[in-house]
């Protein structure tokens, strides 16, 4: 420990805070901004970000930044990891790491801010190298003890392969097939003992602990909840909802262009409101390859929604904010979540959303004016909601009560402080 701050190595996905990212990117980098605040930080990335090093360590105050891997690069696949991953040994991931130098720091604590597979590995070879206390911060469940809805993890992945790949039945069912291993894979004793290797395992909320079942109730430490909209964020809403004041012609797809967040459902859902609101557009934002966005526009054709459906790529956060607060709902068909910034800040915004009936969205928004759930993966039901939400003229959307995003860290740092200071 040096001038009082414990040096910590922190394992974490990192984005542009202007722009559109992931939920848990977005989270990890405002988190790792504070961090430096308290702690000497030296940030380890995955290989998979698209992300300069240098601008992360200038604008987070780190006072390192390398990206690694565990794994030649090859096997990495954007968001997601390849099973042949968890058939190395321990031993021989230290010998594939790809680091550019080797860290010279004698770590106080080890942090690991994001649940996928190839931040965790790093994280244990990390905690192995240097016999240091380790904390894994996970912001989704990575076991389900529910099996329906591990089923509706499946199909969501399965639909995902049948629509887009419709014209590709060999790839279609090699990406199916591959799914279901890394599925296994994911859920299997290799992951649990991947998290049982952390001395500590922190949730940012009561979700996911309901989602991995009582054999890990007792392991938590859970932030409820740990997630919010910081002081620029409820600013910046304040603003574009005083200057927003009618709706447009327009609903906003809640999550990205992905099987889990339930895109092929929710083209579904738009199909049939269109039969009866006929000028609307679905707008969806966030990053598409340029592949799948061939893809995309091809199954929107055969669905006979050209011209109505809307990838806008990457914006600026006060874009896509401004696109919600002009909405007439947001469709949020989601298979996976723990808290929702997309809900949270829908109805911030002053929009009714329509989602699935998923435990986080339950806890949190069950009873919340302008949040309607039906049971996950009832698509019929997700689109008479919907037609009914659009019909209502006196939609009443209730603003949740935020917990403080300053309460959050302190709290969050105080953790990480007691970490530090256990015996090796």
């Amino acid at each position: 420990m040096k001038n009082g701050k414990a040096t910590i190595l922190v394992v974490g996905e990192v984005s542009a805070e202007d722009t559109i990212s992931t939920g848990g990117a977005l989270r990890s980098t405002r988190a790792i901004k504070e961090y430096a605040r308290h702690f000497d930080v030296h940030l380890l990335m995955p290989p998979h970000l698209k992300v300069d090093p240098a601008y992360v360590k200038n604008s987070l105050g780190v006072k390192d930044t390398i990206q690694c891997a565990l794994f030649p690069r090859a096997l990495f696949s954007e968001g997601r990891f390849s099973f042949t991953y968890v058939m190395i040994p321990p031993r021989a991931l230290r010998l594939l790491m790809k680091n550019p130098r080797r860290l010279s720091v004698d770590p106080d604590a080890i942090v690991v801010l994001n649940e996928t597979y190839d931040c965790l590995s790093i994280g244990r070879v990390l905690k192995e190298e240097h016999g240091t206390p380790s904390l894994a911060m996970l912001q989704l469940p990575v076991l389900y003890h529910d099996k329906r809805r591990r089923e509706q993890i499946v199909k969501a992945f399965e639909l995902w392969y049948q629509e887009l790949y419709a014209d590709g039945k060999l790839v279609g069912l090699i990406g199916k097939l591959r799914t279901r291993i890394e599925l296994l894979v994911a859920w299997s004793r290799l992951m649990k003992n991947l998290l049982n290797s952390y001395d500590m395992l922190l949730a940012v909320s009561k979700a996911i602990v309901h989602e991995m079942g009582e054999e890990y109730s007792s392991r938590f430490y859970v932030l409820d909840p740990g997630v919010s909209l910081n002081p620029q964020d409820v600013e910046l809403i304040q603003t574009i909802r005083k200057h927003s004041k009618e709706r447009r012609d327009h609903v906003v797809f809640g999550g990205r262009v992905d099987a889990l967040k339930g895109f092929i459902e929710g083209l579904y859902v738009f199909k049939e409101i269109v039969k009866t609101y006929s000028s609307l557009k679905l707008i969806a934002t966030g990053y598409v390859g340029e592949k799948l966005r061939l893809r995309v526009e091809k199954l929107v054709r055969r669905l006979g929604l050209e011209d109505k459906v809307v990838l806008t790529g990457v914006v600026p956060r006060a874009e896509r904010f401004k696109l919600i607060a002009e909405a007439k709902l947001v469709l949020y068909p989601s298979h996976v979540d723990s808290f929702s910034y997309s809900v949270l800040e829908s109805l911030m915004l002053g929009t009714p959303v329509v989602a699935y009936d998923i435990p986080a969205l339950r806890l949190y928004y069950g009873s919340t004016r302008g949040v309607h759930l039906v049971r996950e993966g009832d698509v019929e039901a997700l689109s008479k909601e919907t037609i009914d939400v659009l019909s209502s003229r006196t939609e009443e959307v209730e603003p949740p009560k935020l917990r403080s995003w300053n309460d959050i860290l302190e709290e969050e740092v105080s953790v990480i402080k007691n970490l530090a200071t256990r015996t090796r």
